[in-house]
């Protein structure tokens, strides 16, 4: 749902126009969750590393060492530290601000660095509807039950 809630404010910065969360939820919501399943069903065939904003934020230390060890790294507890350091989005806000595309509107590309906008964006409805898409594509996989599941 936040992704929605994003895609929103990053069509209403480049177009200049409102663009209304809930009709791009209409419209989008069901392909999102459908090309997501895209790539967990892939997981067998390929080396994939998944990471979830909502566990990256939780833990990013955590995180972190979960990706050092997917990818076999020799990776001394510094560098490991300086990682989590730079994925703490005032640092990437700094960076999105130097490199980032420049926005006549001066809108940024990252906007909060914050999860549960989709909660606040949407009506019980459409939350429900989103967890019932989850549900049916994702089925009983453990790594989506956090996004089929009601807010705490």
């Amino acid at each position: 749902l936040d992704a929605i809630v994003s895609l929103a404010h990053q069509r209403a910065a480049r177009t200049g126009e409102p663009v209304d969360a809930d009709t791009l939820f209409d419209e989008r919501i069901e392909g999102w969750v459908r090309h997501a399943a895209g790539w967990r069903e892939n997981a067998g065939s390929r080396r994939v590393h998944y990471v979830r904003y909502e566990d990256l934020l939780a833990d990013t230390p955590a995180e972190v060492e979960r990706l050092v060890a997917f990818l076999g790294l020799d990776c001394d507890a510094a560098r490991r530290a300086r990682a989590v350091e730079q994925t703490h989005f005032d640092r990437m806000r700094q960076l999105d601000d130097r490199f980032g595309p420049k926005r006549q509107d001066g809108a940024h590309f990252l906007r909060g660095g914050r999860r549960g906008d989709g909660t606040l964006a949407f009506s019980e409805a459409r939350q429900r509807c989103y967890r019932s898409l989850v549900s049916e594509h994702f089925g009983a996989d453990p790594w989506m039950a956090f996004y089929a599941s009601p807010p705490a």
